[in-house]
């Protein structure tokens, strides 16, 4: 049961952290001065922009928080040496 509930608490603090910032590091433009930045994204923090997303780019979060959450998992588990 310990697992379980550590491994839950892994993925819910991924999605939290990937939905606050990752996803603006990882994919954002920056919408004040222009294009993205190609080294690291500088906007749409916490999932928002001034636009409206089309579903495909709900489904490229989900897609792209699963491997967020898989490597908090993997570090976890090193950690507790399994």
């Amino acid at each position: 049961v310990n697992i379980v509930f550590k491994n839950s608490m892994d993925a819910c603090c991924a999605a939290l952290t990937w939905w606050a910032v990752g996803w603006a590091l990882a994919y954002g433009g920056d919408t004040v001065t222009g294009p993205r930045n190609v080294f690291i994204g500088g906007g749409e923090f916490f999932l928002a922009s001034s636009g409206h997303y089309p579903n495909t780019a709900f489904a490229g979060w989900f897609f792209q928080w699963a491997f967020a959450a898989t490597t908090a998992t993997i570090i976890s588990g090193a950690i507790a040496e399994r």
